[in-house]
């Protein structure tokens, strides 16, 4: 099967797709690469790789100059995916879309597409950039760890990953963000989608940005000029002219703790071993206490947070938890800590 080679003065894509190998090489020399295949998860735990391109083709539209590349023999032979791997001439971003169809209701669990880059980055020399919680940067060279990597949830708020290594990164943003996942692969960090009510109804797609004099700063300007670009962003600004309360949280760490939690032995999270951790709390009056020690070491301003104060703790008998957990205190506990 040919190979192809699409260039202009951003980027060149050096591509193999019947050996899965993708190479990006930016205008410093650096590059960046992809050399392991996509792959379904089913529900009932296999795992099939993309079959090597029943077809591949070149073709250039409107901005962007692509391949198109459609690979059939599954081990569940109804399905078939359409990939198209194209570049924008204008921004030399590189774009995934994959369109697969056939597959039946719940048959799926989730596809790993496009398939991870490769990092290879030693201890000093790099940092993988996740969007968990406020921010988290990995060290090349230590374990990338995280829960499940869900988009618009804890691991994932915002809709993108990207990697630095000595100086060149990228920014991959899910121009699909519903449905979507990451997760570690080794030191890479590989997109996953999952199914919309059991079938993947619609194309799924990736953008990568890639960047000289990378960091993650600039990986953030990405996420932020893709935004602006499309009319979807709301700036700080913006936000305190609608809400002037807001302009407070400027300045204001974040103190994000807990009050109680119940773990009912449904959960996975059970321990069935040490029952005494399934069940635990601590009083309004002692995180009270705890605001207090931190105010007379000289902090005047902060942002709180605290978990789990209804009647049985975290996330328990929502949208109902009252009243406040009794046992921490109870109501009057409550608005002695508020």
């Amino acid at each position: 099967m040919s190979e192809f080679r699409i260039s202009n003065p951003l980027l060149t894509l050096d591509a193999a797709p019947a050996r899965f190998s993708y190479v990006f090489t930016l205008r410093d020399g650096s590059t960046w690469t992809m050399t392991r295949r996509p792959y379904i998860i089913f529900t009932d735990g296999s795992r099939c790789d993309f079959p090597a391109p029943e077809t591949a083709e070149a073709y250039r539209s409107g901005t962007y100059d692509g391949i198109k590349l459609i690979h059939t023999g599954f081990t569940h032979p109804e399905l078939r995916a359409v990939v198209h791997v194209k570049i924008d001439r204008g921004t030399g971003d590189v774009c995934f879309t994959l369109n697969l169809t056939g597959d039946r209701p719940g048959e799926i669990l989730q596809i790993s597409f496009p398939a991870p880059l490769d990092f290879g980055a030693g201890p000093g020399h790099g940092y993988t950039v996740l969007p968990r919680m406020h921010g988290t940067l990995i060290p090349a060279g230590e374990p990338i760890t995280v829960m499940d990597g869900q988009i618009y949830e804890r691991d994932g708020y915002m809709p993108l990953f990207g990697q630095v290594r000595d100086g060149s990164g990228y920014a991959a943003i899910y121009e699909t963000p519903f449905d979507a996942k990451y997760a570690p692969d080794g030191d890479r960090v590989a997109p996953f989608f999952r199914t919309s009510l059991g079938l993947m109804r619609y194309p799924r797609k990736m953008r990568y940005c890639f960047r000289t004099g990378c960091d993650y700063n600039v990986i953030a300007k990405c996420y932020r000029s893709y935004l602006k670009e499309r009319g979807m962003l709301v700036t700080l600004k913006e936000k305190f002219v609608r809400n002037p309360k807001a302009e407070r949280i400027v300045g204001a760490p974040v103190i994000h703790s807990g009050i109680a939690s119940h773990i009912a032995p449904e959960s996975h999270f059970y321990d069935p071993d040490h029952p005494e951790n399934n069940d635990n709390y601590v009083t309004f009056d002692f995180r009270a206490k705890q605001l207090r020690r931190l105010k007379a070491l000289g902090l005047d301003k902060a942002y709180t947070h605290f978990d789990g104060w209804g009647k049985h703790g975290y996330d328990n008998l929502h949208p109902s938890p009252f009243p406040p957990h009794e046992a921490a205190g109870g109501a009057a506990g409550m608005a002695r800590l508020a």
